[in-house]
């Protein structure tokens, strides 16, 4: 009898893993996003402001999105912003110490857990020149 409740139990075990390793790995659905740069605003003849959009179908992938924004032609970090829940952001940088130029704005992936599904928000990088004539 202690040989049959061995037995059972190595059976129920092996029942067991093979239930663990057969279920399949929920993964997670990646949702596209845009980021884009809107238009800038002088103010104070010094205090430059970039505006912008991360746009995404589902609300969750707009709302708190870090963006970082560059001038590339130098190579200088101008700043960075949270996203709204609209998904606008604005940086505010002095226009003394970061030229007029190219500017590329980005936003790395964002991992997000929705009513138990796993959704992965796209990284997402544009272009754009600005207060250049």
């Amino acid at each position: 009898s202690r040989i049959i409740r061995t037995g059972l139990a190595a059976v129920a075990t092996t029942a067991l893993a093979l239930t663990l390793t057969a279920a399949p790995a929920q993964a997670a659905k990646a949702v596209k996003s845009q980021v884009t740069i809107g238009g800038y605003q002088v103010s104070g003849g010094t205090k430059i402001t970039i505006d912008g959009k991360v746009k995404a179908k589902k609300a969750f992938c707009k709302k708190g999105r870090k963006v970082v924004l560059k001038q590339i032609t130098d190579n200088q970090k101008a700043g960075t912003a949270k996203t709204n829940k609209k998904g606008v952001w604005k940086v505010k940088f002095n226009g003394n110490k970061i030229s007029p130029g190219e500017f590329k704005a980005t936003v790395k992936k964002k991992v997000v857990k929705k009513n138990g599904k796993k959704f992965t928000c796209k990284a997402a990088k544009v272009k754009k020149v600005i207060g250049e004539s």
